[in-house]
């Protein structure tokens, strides 16, 4: 069998400052990957500069430029369409990668080359780098593969927070493919509609070791997304008729969909609740009074509103 290769994707604008800590990360990889391609969407900084200083060394990388300003989504779907590899990874410009990740991970789709998806632990950073947690799956402890079934009851109902290890997973290109890519309707959240109707048709290889970090910024793409309430439930929606579409309701238990869905808009009114909290300011008793906010808006939504959070934010837009 031939060997498999694995495309590295990046998007960028405007990263300079964290880009020579995600390119040194693939770089130095002890597996690297066969192409490593980055689309500058037009940054105005000198991304590109720092870029061509790393493609002249490595010549697995290779640069294309936006002209304008297209958007996260549109430089993703471009990325997609320039990808050759078996396997893909979506790497974002102000994240990185651990040491070996890139070697275990091929070394299991070797192994298992009909898997879904290939993941490790999460760690999510600040700013600057420090680790604040991780996130894996607690049930394995050993590397694994396993089928839809295990995925389905040790990953996605297993792993906390519903988050879904996306910063730290690898797709196969074909099954990728097949539920439509990074779907650009779903923005920010397209990378875990992916993982999920890849890894519940296929299944998952995993690495019980920290893979990658996911650095939480209050001006990353996700978390300035995130503020946009109306188009956080628009969102929820999409996903959740996305999930019962005829395309893909064999794969999503409806137990799951909905269950899905209440948590979203759950976390949802919490980034609400967050906004308005704002107007307090980060002093103690701002936030003594914002955690007061916050219980009287559970009790208000509770009592008044039937527990109806998505009617009660529609209603009442933060400002």
């Amino acid at each position: 069998m031939p060997r498999l290769t694995l495309s590295v994707i990046m998007p960028n604008y405007n990263h300079s400052q964290y880009l020579p800590q995600a390119l040194e990360a693939i770089v130095t990889q002890s597996r690297p990957p066969d192409e490593v391609i980055i689309l500058d969407d037009a940054s105005t900084d000198n991304s590109v500069e720092i870029m061509q200083t790393y493609a002249a060394r490595h010549p697995f990388i290779r640069i294309v430029q936006h002209e304008q300003n297209l958007g996260v989504m549109a430089t993703v779907e471009d990325l997609m369409a320039l990808a050759t590899g078996d396997f893909l990874y979506g790497a974002a410009a102000d994240d990185f990668v651990f040491p070996g990740f890139f070697a275990q991970a091929m070394a299991l789709a070797e192994a298992h080359p009909e898997t879904g998806v290939l993941q490790g632990k999460v760690a999510v950073v600040d700013a600057e780098g420090n680790e604040r947690f991780a996130v894996g799956v607690d049930a394995w402890t050993e590397p694994r593969c396993a089928s839809p079934e295990e995925y389905l009851r040790d990953v996605i109902y297993g792993t906390p927070n519903w988050y879904f290890l996306s910063h730290s997973t690898i797709y196969r290109r074909a099954a990728m493919d097949e539920v439509g890519g990074f779907r650009s309707e779903l923005g920010h959240v397209s990378d875990n509609f992916a993982l999920l109707a890849v890894a519940l048709k296929y299944g998952g290889c995993y690495v019980p070791q920290a893979c990658a970090a996911d650095r939480a910024m209050a001006e990353g793409f996700a978390a300035s997304r995130g503020r946009d309430t109306e188009r956080m439930l628009t969102l929820a929606e999409t996903f959740t008729d996305l999930m019962r579409s005829p395309q893909f309701r064999e794969r999503f238990p409806e137990e799951f969909v909905s269950g899905w869905r209440s948590n979203f808009e759950s976390w949802v009114f919490d980034c609400y609740v967050l906004r308005l909290r704002e107007r307090y300011g980060p002093s103690a008793l701002g936030r003594w009074r914002g955690r007061l906010l916050k219980q009287y808006l559970n009790l208000k939504v509770k009592l008044l509103h039937g527990g109806d959070v998505v009617g009660y934010m529609k209603g009442h837009p933060a400002k």
